[in-house]
C-alpha cells in the first residue's frame, strides 16, 4: 500500500466532514427562511461550529494524501500549503476545543 492511499480513517473522515457541512447547511438554509431561532441567530447545531468541524477534517485529509511528488518538485509552494494546512487545522482544533468544549484529541491521534 502506497503511502497516498487512503486507510480507512480518511472514508471516515470525509463523511465526518460531509455530514457537519450539511448541518451547517441546513441552519443556514432555516435561518435565510426564518430569521433568528429564539435569542440567537441560530439554533443547535451551531452552523460554525460544524463547518470547523469539516474544515479541520477536510485539511487533514488533505494533509495526509498531499503527493509527495508536488514536495520535491515545487518545494517551496507546496511546503507553504503543507504549513497553511497545518496552520489551518491547529486554529479549527483550538475554535473548537476552546470556544465549543468539543475535543479533537482523540480523533487527532488517528490521522
Amino acid at each position: 500500500m502506497s503511502e497516498r492511499t487512503p486507510t480507512l480513517d480518511h472514508p471516515a473522515r470525509a463523511l465526518l466532514a460531509a455530514k457537519a457541512a450539511t448541518l451547517a447547511t441546513v441552519e443556514l438554509l432555516r435561518f435565510q427562511r426564518e430569521g433568528f431561532a429564539g435569542n440567537f441567530p441560530f439554533d443547535d447545531p451551531e452552523p460554525v461550529a460544524q463547518l470547523a468541524i469539516a474544515l479541520l477534517q477536510t485539511a487533514r485529509i488533505e494533509r495526509a494524501l498531499f503527493p509527495r511528488e508536488a514536495l520535491v518538485n515545487d518545494p517551496v509552494p507546496s511546503a507553504q500549503y503543507v504549513s497553511a494546512l497545518d496552520q489551518l487545522a491547529a486554529a479549527c482544533a483550538k475554535f473548537l476545543e476552546d470556544e465549543c468544549r468539543i475535543s479533537t484529541a482523540d480523533e487527532a491521534r488517528a490521522a
